[in-house]
């Protein structure tokens, strides 16, 4: 079973390796960078030396876990299923002896994989850029909050996928726009259901920083680490569970009509 899913995860990864999705992957890499290299730059020009390294930190936390990670997870994790019966692949690739779940999985790790290689650049570039406002704690830790994301992010987007293979990019959007970037910051028990209120919570607590976020009890939870993680995970596991089940489970039209 190891070799089939090395295997698998080879050749999805070959496949992957287009000019199209590499000048996506350099796009994805560099517009944070060159976002906070604009910003540095216009401060010191405007003579603001004095920079805040909190301030850059939870610009990176939005710029790279969030907006960077999350785009390259729509791009990659989403069109896992349509795009290969779309291309009328699908049947090829359903009944090859390692089965739908060895595919759907190999599909995931190759989109964690190139969001996550994406995003960790973009950090340690803005490290370099930003340089003494920006230490290797705080590079250390957004690397922990790309992971996190590329895990929690992909899972459900994968999901939908599985669910929507016509429409699933449209519906992961809306999920993005209104569960984690409006839910997950009302003033509300149920914000603790998305992924971006983990992140938000872990990346306060591991970087010690404050603002309003932090005074807030509904969007800031002075928990144990671990009851972060285990929120992440928890909900990582179950989305893919699920994903896998359902694929498995469905009849998937391939005809033109689908």
């Amino acid at each position: 079973m190891i070799e089939t899913f090395r295997s698998i995860l080879q050749f999805e990864i070959a496949r992957t390796l287009t000019p199209a999705r590499i000048t996506l992957w350099l796009l994805l890499t560099l517009f944070p960078m060159l976002l906070v290299g604009g910003v540095r730059a216009l401060l010191l020009i405007r003579g603001r030396m004095d920079l805040d390294p909190e301030t850059f930190a939870n610009m990176i936390f939005y710029l790279i876990p969030h907006v960077t990670c999350q785009l390259g997870l729509l791009l990659w994790a989403t069109p896992a299923v349509g795009a290969e019966v779309e291309g009328q692949t699908w049947l090829y690739l359903a009944t090859k002896p390692a089965g739908k779940s060895m595919i759907l999985i190999g599909k995931y790790i190759t989109a964690v994989l190139w969001t996550l290689s994406s995003g960790w650049i973009a950090v340690w570039g803005c490290a370099l850029i930003l340089n003494q406002f920006f230490s290797g704690r705080i590079a250390a830790v957004m690397s922990l909050m790309v992971l996190f994301s590329c895990l929690g992010f992909g899972s459900i987007y994968l999901l939908i996928g599985s669910i929507l293979h016509r429409r699933a990019m449209v519906v992961a959007m809306l999920y993005t726009l209104m569960i984690e970037g409006v839910l997950g910051f009302l003033p509300a028990t149920i914000n603790r259901f998305t992924v971006s209120y983990r992140l938000r919570n872990l990346m306060i607590d591991w970087m010690e920083v404050s603002g309003p976020f932090a005074e807030n009890e509904y969007l800031y939870q002075p928990e144990a680490a671990p009851v972060h993680l285990a929120a992440i995970a928890t909900h990582w596991v179950v989305t893919l569970v699920l994903a896998v089940v359902i694929l498995n489970r469905r009849e998937i039209p391939i005809n033109a009509e689908a």
